[in-house]
């Protein structure tokens, strides 16, 4: 298993960290601490893609529960396929953070033109 350092993100996507299990390569982002500033720009852009699509009312969900979604990327951005890997406990903020990703329906390019990484696992919080 390979680990990469973490990278921070703040609002509700949160620790850029990776693992290659059988030549899979998972990164998580979270919101931990800077490494590298061309991952990090990356970030920022995949939070800004996604985060003005989600509608949801903050204040109809007790505490700030978080939803672990994975995304898997095809090398052009476009996003193949979505999946919970641990809900908030909150069907409605579920659903929020799943149809934001569905509208974005491809994630931004990095610096080079390409996609960093082909599945990430993004933490959504309601009132990040």
């Amino acid at each position: 298993m390979k680990y990469c350092y973490p990278l921070i993100l703040c609002l509700c996507i949160l620790t850029l960290s990776c693992a290659s299990t059988e030549n899979k390569q998972v990164t998580k982002i979270s919101s931990t601490s800077v490494n590298s500033k061309q991952e990090m720009s990356w970030s920022e852009k995949v939070v800004g893609k996604i985060k003005p699509l989600i509608i949801f009312d903050p204040s109809e969900v007790a505490g700030n529960p978080v939803v672990l979604i994975q995304i898997d990327l095809a090398s052009n951005g476009k996003i193949l396929k979505r999946t919970i890997v641990k809900s908030s406990g909150n069907q409605e903020w579920d659903k929020a953070a799943l149809k934001a990703i569905d509208k974005a329906k491809s994630l931004p390019l990095d610096g080079n033109g390409r996609v960093p990484v082909k599945t990430i696992r993004v933490a959504f919080r309601p009132k990040d």
